[in-house]
């Protein structure tokens, strides 16, 4: 996750969708990141260990967060945070989100999704 954070942000430009499956990490080791680079993080339904230990991070960079329950709605809220120069990033550092199978099929919905707007 570091690696995309470095490519894409710019100086708090990037509305984070995170969530997933919990690999046992945490995510201290991208904490100086979310504060340089993240404006909003969407957390993603599905893994309460995974959206708690997003949500502590976020808090302690002073970033606010929303949840979202479906694909849909994560990519609504993400539009309504994001202004003109921003990026919307679907978190590479999670595994499969919303139950779907893969992180395939977890990237495809987020295309499709933003596709619609």
């Amino acid at each position: 996750m570091r690696v995309a954070l470095d490519a894409l942000g710019d100086q708090k430009n990037l509305v984070l969708l995170a969530g997933g499956s919990d690999k046992g990490g945490t995510f201290q080791s991208v904490s100086d990141h979310f504060n340089q680079y993240v404006k909003f993080i969407v957390t993603l339904d599905g893994y309460d260990s995974t959206v708690k230990k997003i949500k502590d991070t976020a808090a302690k960079n002073d970033i606010e967060t929303a949840h979202a329950m479906n694909m849909t709605e994560a990519v609504k809220i993400a539009r309504h945070h994001a202004k003109a120069g921003d990026t919307v990033l679907l978190s590479p550092g999670g595994g499969h989100i919303f139950h779907l199978a893969n992180f395939e099929v977890s990237g495809r919905t987020f295309k499709d999704e933003v596709k619609t707007l």
